[in-house]
C-alpha cells in the first residue's frame, strides 16, 4: 500500500462543511441513475427534490454551474476492512509487496523495532505466501532473531492467516501443549511444535488477546480517517466495513460515530458484526436501532468458509492438492446445535437482522442458500437482506435460485480478483476458469454489487474507475471472464450496492433520495477500459446527504 505520506494532499481535514438549503447543479451531463440524465438537479437539505427545474424561481438557491462536468449517484463499497487495515497500517508494518518471503519480513520488522521499545507489541498487514501451510519452524526462528523482546502478529492480505513470533505466543499464554485448533480452523506444527501459522479461525485466540491489550482507541481512529478520506476522492460515498476478519472482531463503530460528530466523517458507514455462532445473532441484534445520519448498522458477518487465494474455498469437489476445502459452519447438529447454519439463518430473520455471508465455493454457497429454503420454510418467507460476498464459485443453477428470491439475497463481487487472483492451478486446476463469473450473474438476474475487500485487492485496484478498467476488459483475459457494460459496472455501484447495503434511499438520484453524488470532470460513458486505466476521470467533489465532503 506504502507510506501514509504519499496521499499527503488528500487527507487534510475538511476546511468546512459548505450546505447550502437549496443547491441547483446546471449545464452538466447529470446522471440520476445508470441510465437516465436531466438538465438540471435540485437538491434541498439533505434530498433531491427535483429535476430540470426553472432556475428562476428559486432566487435564494446556491446555483452551481458544472461547466460541463458530470455527475453521477455516489459509489459505494459494500465489502471492505477500512477500520482494520487503517488501524494496523497506521500503528504497525506494511507488508503488502511481501510474498513468499521470509527474509523480507524479517527486514521490515528490523527496521519496526530499531523505533519500538523493547516490549513493545509490534502489529503487522499484507504479507502473500503461495502455500502457507510450509510456513516452519525455521521461518519463526528468523522472525525470533529480530523480535526477541517485542510480542509479533502479522496479518496476511486476506485477513485469514495470522503470524506470532515467540514472544508474541508468550504474550498469548499460548504453550505447544495448551493450544487447541478452533472448528473451522488449523496451525502449523512441526514435530509437535507451533511454529507460529494460525490460519482461518484459530487465528481466533491471538488476535483476540492481542487487541484487547493493544488499546490506542486514537490510533485506529486515525487510520481508518485516513482511508475513508482516500476512498472519498475515489468517488465513493459510502461503505460497508466487516470490522472483523474470519477468527475475531475489531469492534469499534464508535469510532465512527465520533468521526460523524465531529464533522469529519467524509461518507457513509454501514457497519457489521462479525459472529461466529448462533450466539452471536443474538448478540448483533442487540447494536440495533442506534443509526445516525451516516452511521448505520447493517447487521451479521459470518464466514461459511476459508479463503480463495489460500486454496480453501468449499466445493463439493475435491482440490487439487487434496479436500474439499474448508468449512467454517456445519448444516446440521453435528458438533453443536450453534455451528448449524440452519439455526443461525433462522435466528436471523427471527430478529430481523440482515446478514453477510463469506461464501467462495460452491458447496458454501448452496449452504446457504438451503439454509435460507429451511428458514423460509419454517417462517413463510425471507423478509431480510442476505448478501453473499465473493461467490467465486458460483454455478448457473445456484445463480438461478438467488434471483428467485427477488432481492432479499444479493451478492457483492469484487471484479478486480479476476486479476490478482487469476493463477491458482495448484489448488483447483481443471476449475479455475469456473470462478468469477460476474457477467453470467447479471444475466441470470442475480443483483450483483460491487466492492474490493480492500486489503485483499493492492491499493491500486480499489478505485471504481480500475475496477471498471478490468470489468470491462474481461481482467485482460475476456475468453475466460466475459466483459462487463459500463452500464452495469455503473449499476453495480449504485443502485444495485444499495440493496446490498439494505437501504433503500441511497443508490440514485431520484427525487426523494439522499442527495449522495459525485462530480467528476468527465463521463464514465463512452471510455475504452484502457482509457479508464490510462487517463480515468477524476473525482473532483463527493456529496453525502446534500453536503460536501470532499
Amino acid at each position: 500500500m506504502g507510506n501514509w505520506h504519499q496521499f499527503s494532499g488528500i487527507f487534510g481535514e475538511l476546511d468546512s462543511l459548505k450546505s447550502s438549503a437549496q443547491t441547483i447543479f446546471i449545464n452538466g451531463d447529470i446522471y440520476i441513475d445508470s441510465e437516465n440524465k436531466v438538465q438540471n438537479i435540485f437538491i434541498e437539505n439533505d434530498q433531491v427534490k427535483a429535476h430540470d427545474v426553472d432556475v428562476s424561481a428559486f432566487p435564494n438557491a446556491n446555483v452551481v454551474d458544472l461547466k460541463g462536468k458530470a455527475i453521477f449517484p455516489g459509489f459505494m463499497d459494500t465489502h471492505c476492512h477500512l477500520l482494520e487495515t487503517g488501524f494496523v497500517l497506521n500503528v504497525g508494518v506494511n507488508l503488502r509487496e511481501v510474498k513468499n518471503s521470509t527474509s523480507e519480513i524479517a527486514s521490515k520488522l528490523r527496521d519496526k523495532i530499531a523505533e519500538s521499545q523493547k516490549g513493545e507489541t509490534i502489529l503487522g498487514v499484507g504479507f502473500e505466501m503461495d502455500d502457507y501451510t510450509k510456513w516452519s519452524l525455521k521461518d519463526l526462528a528468523m522472525i525470533d532473531a529480530v523480535s526477541p523482546d517485542n510480542p509479533v502478529m502479522l496479518v496476511d492480505m486476506s485477513g485469514h492467516n495470522l503470524l506470532l513470533n515467540t514472544a508474541g505466543m508468550r504474550f498469548c499464554n499460548i504453550t505447544d501443549e495448551n493450544f487447541k485448533d478452533n472448528i473451522g480452523g488449523s496451525s502449523n506444527r512441526e514435530n509437535g511444535h507451533l511454529t507460529g501459522m494460525f490460519r482461518e479461525k484459530s487465528q481466533q485466540k491471538p488476535a483476540d488477546e492481542i487487541f484487547a491489550k493493544f488499546g490506542h482507541e486514537d490510533l485506529a481512529k486515525e487510520g481508518a480517517r485516513k482511508l475513508i478520506d482516500y476512498w472519498a476522492s475515489m468517488g465513493y460515498t459510502s461503505i460497508v466495513d466487516l470490522m472483523g476478519a474470519i477468527g475475531f472482531r475489531l469492534h469499534k463503530p464508535d469510532i465512527f460515530y465520533a468521526l460523524e460528530k465531529e464533522n469529519r466523517l467524509k461518507m457513509r458507514v454501514n457497519w457489521c458484526y462479525t459472529l461466529f455462532d448462533v450466539d452471536g445473532v443474538d448478540e448483533a441484534a442487540l447494536l440495533k436501532g442506534k443509526d445516525t445520519d451516516l452511521v448505520r448498522f447493517y447487521g451479521g458477518k459470518i464466514f461459511v468458509d476459508g479463503a480463495y487465494a489460500g486454496g480453501e474455498p468449499w466445493t463439493t469437489w475435491e482440490h487439487s492438492n487434496g479436500g474439499f476445502g474448508l468449512q467454517q459452519v456445519y448444516t446440521d447438529d453435528s458438533v453443536g446445535e450453534k455451528y448449524n447454519l440452519n439455526r443461525i439463518v433462522l435466528r436471523a430473520e427471527e430478529l430481523s437482522l440482515n446478514m453477510h455471508y463469506h461464501t467462495q465455493g460452491d458447496r458454501a454457497i448452496q449452504a446457504v442458500l438451503d439454509a435460507l429454503e429451511y428458514t423460509k420454510n419454517k417462517l413463510g418467507s425471507i423478509k431480510q437482506t442476505h448478501t453473499l460476498a465473493h461467490v467465486a464459485f458460483l454455478t448457473p443453477e445456484q445463480m438461478k435460485l438467488i434471483a428467485n428470491y427477488g432481492g432479499r439475497v444479493v451478492v457483492t463481487v469484487q471484479p478486480a480478483f479476476c486479476k490478482i487472483e487469476d493463477n491458482l492451478t495448484q489448488f483447483f486446476a481443471g476449475h479455475t476458469n469456473e470462478a468469477y463469473q460476474i457477467k453470467k450473474m447479471f444475466d441470470s438476474g442475480v443483483t450483483v454489487g460491487m466492492s474490493t475487500d480492500f486489503s485483499v485487492s493492492p491499493i491500486d485496484m480499489v478505485s471504481p474507475a480500475v475496477i471498471m478498467g478490468v470489468g470491462m476488459s474481461g481482467a485482460g483475459n475476456p475468453e475466460v471472464y466475459q466483459s462487463l457494460s459500463m452500464d452495469e459496472m455503473i449499476r453495480g455501484f449504485t443502485e444495485l450496492n444499495s440493496k446490498v447495503c439494505a437501504h433503500s434511499d441511497v443508490g440514485d438520484l431520484h427525487v426523494g433520495k439522499k442527495a449522495d453524488f459525485l462530480v467528476v470532470d468527465k463521463s464514465f460513458y463512452g471510455l475504452t477500459a484502457k482509457e479508464l486505466q490510462n487517463s480515468p476521470p477524476k473525482t473532483l467533489e463527493t456529496w453525502v446527504s446534500g453536503v460536501k465532503r470532499f
